[in-house]
C-alpha cells in the first residue's frame, strides 16, 4: 500500500523566492497503539490477544526503564532508540557543566534494511485533500480551513 501524500499551500519565508507556495507532506493516517497491534498479531498467531498486549506492555516497560538509564535500545529490524541531548559549547573545561544541557531527547536511528525499504516504498497523491490546512481542491484553488 502507497503512503499518501496531500498538496498544500504554504507561506515560505526563505531562500531566493520567499512567498506562497505549493508542496507536497504526508497524509497522517490513524495511530495504531499497543493494543490493536496485540490484535493483528493475535490474529496472525497462536497467542492470545491479551496475552500478546501483555507482552507489549512489558516490553514498553523495559524500553523505557533501558532509555532513563542512558542505554540505546535495538528495535530489531526497524533501528536503535536512544537517549540524546545537546549542550550549548564553551570555552573551558570547568564551563562544560550540566547546566549547559540545552534539551533531551530520543532519537531513532533506522536501520540500514530500514532505510532501503522507504526509499522503495511508493509515494501517491491522495484524490480526497479535505483536510485541515491550507489545501488545493479539485479546482487548484486554495481553500482556507474552518
Amino acid at each position: 500500500m502507497p503512503m499518501l501524500a496531500v498538496r498544500v499551500l504554504r507561506k515560505i519565508s526563505v531562500g531566493l523566492n520567499p512567498g506562497m507556495k505549493y508542496l507536497l507532506r504526508p497524509k497522517r493516517k490513524k495511530v495504531i497503539d499497543a493494543k490493536q497491534v496485540a490484535e493483528r498479531i493475535a490474529e496472525t498467531s497462536a497467542f492470545s490477544r491479551g496475552d500478546v498486549y501483555g507482552i507489549l506492555t512489558q516490553y514498553e516497560t523495559i524500553l523505557k526503564w533501558e532509555l532513563l538509564e542512558g542505554n540505546p535500545v535495538k528495535l530489531g529490524e526497524i533501528g536503535t532508540i536512544s537517549p540524546e541531548f545537546s549542550a550549548k559549547a564553551v570555552d573551558t573545561l570547568e564551563e562544560a557543566n550540566l547546566s549547559t544541557i540545552r534539551r533531551k531527547f530520543i532519537r531513532l536511528r533506522s536501520s540500514l534494511d530500514m532505510r532501503e525499504s522507504f526509499k522503495k516504498m511508493p509515494v501517491e497523491i491522495d484524490s480526497y485533500e479535505d483536510i485541515k490546512g491550507l489545501q488545493i481542491n479539485n479546482s487548484d484553488t486554495p481553500v482556507e480551513a474552518p
